[in-house]
């Protein structure tokens, strides 16, 4: 059998997490790879499942700094080979697989398929013709796809009748399109698979046209622009990302350390938290006004020092885990800050309150934790950092008109429901996996 990495997720949890790109290179191994290609070949046609896998572990293999690692024959060779399969289960596929050697040696000879030619486009075997695919994927529906990937991918239509689909032309794909990551490049491949691409708009009236024909036509525009994502805050959106980009870009010739950012935003935020705890009587508006831009701008740090670590190819584990750790910090700093604040002011109840908040996002963090450890994945619940940052920011910057004290009651409860939703659902998994506790 081939060697796992990720055996102990579910299905599911295993797609969301590669989509996602929160599987260490360390731990996807060969078996990984063809859990992976098997469950595409489960939900989508075989040329959108292959498009799929070839753009995610493409920019799998960047990601870990290796590019060069990506083989597009031998890629292409295992979805054929397992497309070629009859057997319900990849456990009941992979019974036979044998003990050494590699079994696309049957197909190919070992300098061929080792030869930069086979890792940087497709080589036809030269030994033996590869198997038919299998009727059993190309019968099956598309409908399948849908019911199974709905929860992870909420921007798709209703598909249409999925044997229409199959006879309508693939388009080619946009430059855009190219260089999607895997969750994104997933929803373009069926997109693709049941044709529901947005076809690009056509003027298609004369000059002098009735006014109510152009009125219609520039309505039917108008809906074609909604319906395919052109809003203004998608618009805001695309340019906030494009500055963050430069940003980036600017950071990343700059040569500094993707972990000397991190620490830049936990001495910002620890700034900001003196400023809440400088406030009192008359100063204390301008004083939260002043934090809440400061922890704007730490926020800028948290967004970018990812960014740049993946830019300049300095993503490490050890980094993920600094980072991990200076957000706890900013967390305990900001809260503590807000707890000296409200014990200047003589306001017990507040301050049980700030560090009940305090106690909450430090959990919320640990439950993930903790979880991810035994199950892979536990990112349920609202109440993320994110989430908590925002609302401290809303907080200070409207703190004149009394919002901080509402936005903590707001922070306490639903951190709260989130450690509790995160107990919850890794009760019910470790129960539906029957999971036991290693040995001490």
């Amino acid at each position: 059998m081939p060697r796992f990495g990720c055996a102990e997720m579910s299905d599911g949890d295993f797609l969301r997490a590669f989509q996602d790109r929160d599987i260490p290179a360390g731990r996807f191994h060969h078996g990984d790879h063809l859990r992976l290609a098997w469950l595409l070949l489960e939900r989508l046609p075989f040329n959108d499942a292959f498009d799929s896998i070839q753009r995610g572990l493409q920019t799998f293999a960047a990601r870990a700094g290796n590019p060069a690692h990506y083989h597009e024959t031998m890629t292409r060779g295992w979805m054929l080979l397992l497309a070629a399969q009859e057997e319900r289960t990849l456990e009941d596929c992979l019974a036979d697989y044998p003990e050494t050697g590699n079994p696309l040696h049957s197909f190919w000879s070992a300098d061929l398929l080792n030869s930069e030619r086979a890792r940087s486009q497709w080589v036809a075997p030269d030994l033996a013709g590869l198997p038919p695919i299998s009727t059993r994927w190309t019968a099956r529906r598309l409908s399948r796809a849908r019911r199974t990937l709905a929860p992870m991918i909420d921007t798709l239509p209703l598909f249409p009748d999925a044997a229409e689909a199959r006879l309508q032309p693939r388009p080619a794909l946009s430059q855009d399109q190219e260089n999607l990551g895997p969750r994104d490049a997933l929803v373009v491949a069926i997109r693709r698979a049941a044709g529901l691409q947005q076809r690009p708009y056509q003027q298609n009236h004369p000059a002098d046209a009735p006014d109510a024909a152009k009125r219609y036509t520039a309505k039917r525009y108008g809906d074609q622009l909604m319906s395919s994502g052109f809003t203004w805050t998608s618009a805001f959106g695309k340019g906030s990302g494009w500055l963050l980009q430069k940003i980036v870009n600017g950071l990343a010739l700059s040569k500094i350390s993707p972990n000397t950012l991190t620490f830049i935003g936990l001495i910002i935020n620890i700034i900001a938290a003196f400023f809440f705890g400088y406030a009192r009587g008359a100063n204390a508006h301008r004083m939260f006004l002043y934090a809440g831009l400061i922890l704007i701008g730490a926020g800028l740090f948290d967004m970018v020092d990812g960014r740049v670590a993946r830019q300049t190819n300095q993503v490490s584990v050890f980094g993920a885990f600094f980072d991990s750790v200076m957000d706890r910090y900013s967390d305990v700093a900001i809260f503590f800050g807000l707890l000296v604040y409200y014990a200047r002011g003589n306001r017990f109840v507040y301050v049980v309150l700030a560090a009940f908040v305090m106690t909450a996002s430090l959990m919320i963090s640990y439950t993930r934790a903790r979880a991810e450890a035994l199950i892979g994945s536990c990112k349920v619940g609202f109440m993320e950092r994110p989430e908590r940052i925002v609302l401290v920011i809303l907080g200070a910057l409207c703190d004149r008109w009394g919002v901080m004290a509402p936005a903590l009651w707001v922070l306490a409860f639903l951190g709260t429901m989130t450690v509790i939703h995160r107990i919850r659902y890794t009760y019910l998994e470790t129960e539906r996996r029957k999971l036991v506790p290693a040995a001490r």
